[in-house]
């Protein structure tokens, strides 16, 4: 095995281009995702080192900073077009991360993707590593470290059973504002695709309590960063008065801060929906070309538009509106004016756009 991962070290240094990955850590983690310093960049590790470090490892299973490196230099390896490479990677990559949960579990890269196992490309490493947490959470269910790597293991695959540890955390460090943050979120996240007005309205009212929870217990920019997730799940519950606060609050935003213009963008559509929900439509589409001009700004893509009040607008018909907030939106959203046209023209022949990830609110 040794020879062979040998050359496989080899294979994957010379076929891909060492990159840095981006953590997907959910909003309430994301200060805790492990830093990549000097000795963890998986870019900072050649082909011959990995197979260095895979020896090193047969002689010291314990030497952590070796194990961190060779599993973030295997992740990515799907990127091979040889199915052997890959699966080999893939397996090398899931035996280190069964090794860190039976033995070291409380190590930072527990807490990144490249601790988790997917569980359709691996169902049997998948499984096996399901079951090293269930047996380590057994074994130390109030240790919030492993807590917090268990979530991000099952945050994808398991949902439920994310949101069971997320609720166990929260309960052994309530004075925490993270876990009723990421408890927001997750409900937040069961929305999409759910078919079912009454569940989606469950969902948001179970969002509006733990964002609220985070809220209090935050101060600064993490405080200001929940009150646009409190607008839009307070308008998805139904919740209008909530909903118009929040958005005030939103409108209300430091000018100056760099994130001031999707505030506003946001604050507008939540009162345009409340609006809209109330039955005033004028005040509606008032609200709608808000937040197209909160869009325009001197940086460009720095506000990607929601569509979500322009959709519920045109289904009642008001089609001039719309096209004038998609001409506004076209200004600064570079990324996005092919989009803008082609939606300009179904709109014009009377047809509804497929928005696709932009009514995502």
């Amino acid at each position: 095995m040794k020879t062979r991962l040998s050359v496989l070290c080899v294979v994957f240094g010379s076929l891909l281009g060492f990159t840095a990955f981006g953590h997907l850590n959910g909003p309430a983690f994301a200060e805790n995702a492990p830093c990549q310093t000097k000795t963890t960049r998986a870019r900072d590790l050649t082909p011959e080192q990995a197979a260095s470090l895979e020896t090193k490892l047969e002689q010291d299973p314990h030497d952590l900073a070796s194990r961190t490196r060779l599993l973030r230099y295997y992740f990515g390896s799907y990127r091979f077009q040889d199915r052997s490479v890959r699966e080999e990677m893939r397996a090398a990559r899931t035996r280190h991360i069964l090794w860190l949960v039976r033995n070291r579990p409380e190590a930072e890269a527990l807490g990144s993707p490249e601790g988790t196992i997917d569980r359709h490309s691996d169902p049997e490493g998948y499984a096996e590593g399901k079951n090293a947490w269930l047996d380590r959470l057994e074994r130390e269910p109030a240790n919030l470290k492993v807590v917090e790597h268990a979530v991000r293991f099952f945050t994808i695959t398991d949902s439920d059973l994310a949101i069971e540890l997320l609720q166990q955390g929260q309960l052994l460090d309530e004075g925490n504002a993270k876990w009723p943050r990421e408890l927001g979120h997750r409900y937040s996240l069961e929305i999409i695709g759910e078919d079912s007005p009454a569940k989606v309205t469950e969902l948001a009212e179970k969002a509006v309590v733990q964002y609220e929870r985070a809220y209090e217990l935050s101060d600064g920019p993490r405080r200001t960063g929940l009150v646009k997730d409190l607008a839009r799940m307070a308008i998805t519950a139904n919740q209008y008065e909530k909903a118009k606060e929040y958005a005030q609050t939103l409108l209300a935003h430091d000018s100056t801060d760099w994130n001031s213009r999707d505030h506003l963008h946001h604050g507008h559509l939540v009162l345009g929906r409340t609006a809209l929900a109330e039955g005033d439509i004028e005040e509606a589409k008032r609200r709608l070309i808000a937040a197209g001009e909160a869009t325009r700004t001197s940086e460009p893509n720095a506000v990607e538009p929601n569509m979500f009040l322009a959709r519920e607008l045109l289904q009642r018909g008001e089609k001039e509106v719309v096209l004038e907030y998609f001409s506004l939106c076209s200004d600064s959203w570079e990324g996005g004016r092919d989009k803008l046209e082609k939606w300009s023209v179904l709109v014009q022949a009377g047809l509804e756009p497929d928005f696709g990830g932009n009514l995502s609110f």
